[in-house]
């Protein structure tokens, strides 16, 4: 089974545990080693979190922030804010997404027999497909990806005082494919800047 749950990597003193908002979640926020630049810091947050989640870590204290929601270890949506409000999103695997945010309709009748059909096929199962349709488009009007994203993710790390990757290098990052999302967070997390000098660690 994968990790449900929330990353956040952050810069300053506030402590996130502390936070009316992870109290009010009853879910202890589990500090993340890294190794991290001078002043920054990392949590894991286990379980589902609101979607709000990151603009009220800003409202906080906590930007410049980056948090990954976490779906299953399949998928993740990656959002950062910056010290002056500026914040961008997008999603790491958005199809891996989808099949936990709507769950394709199992193939049986009514009197529980298997029934030979492709789920793929929108003819076969029209209710499910326009579902999945509508709720990509929300997603990709919240968190566009692509060269959006990746130009966002640079402007957050010249705003967050970070050495900006290009765009380039981020579009590879979010085009990759790795075993677990996380690892692709991290790839992503330390492209941006605030992983520090030691040694390669990702989430373990």
């Amino acid at each position: 089974m994968g990790f449900w749950g929330t990353l956040v990597i952050c810069r300053g003193a506030v402590a996130l545990a502390e936070l009316p908002v992870i109290r009010a979640l009853g879910r202890e926020a589990e500090p993340w080693a890294g190794p991290w630049r001078p002043g920054w810091r990392g949590w894991r947050i286990w379980g589902s979190t609101p979607e709000g989640l990151p603009g009220e870590l800003a409202t906080a204290g906590l930007a410049p922030l980056l948090t990954a929601q976490v779906l299953d270890s399949d998928a993740a949506l990656v959002t950062g804010i910056d010290p002056a409000g500026g914040s961008w999103a997008g999603w790491l695997r958005l199809e891996a997404a989808l099949g936990h945010l709507v769950p394709p309709p199992a193939p049986f009748d009514d009197e529980g027999n298997w029934i030979d059909v492709d789920i793929e096929d929108p003819a076969a199962f029209p209710a499910y497909h326009e579902e999945l349709a509508e709720t990509r488009a929300r997603l990709l009007a919240a968190a566009p990806g692509g060269r959006a994203t990746a130009e966002g993710a640079v402007a957050w790390a010249a705003g967050s005082g970070l050495p900006a990757p290009s765009v380039d290098a981020v579009l590879a990052v979010l085009a990759s494919e790795r075993v677990f999302v996380e690892e692709q967070v991290w790839e992503l997390v330390r492209l941006l800047g605030p992983v520090g000098p030691v040694g390669p660690v990702g989430p373990d």
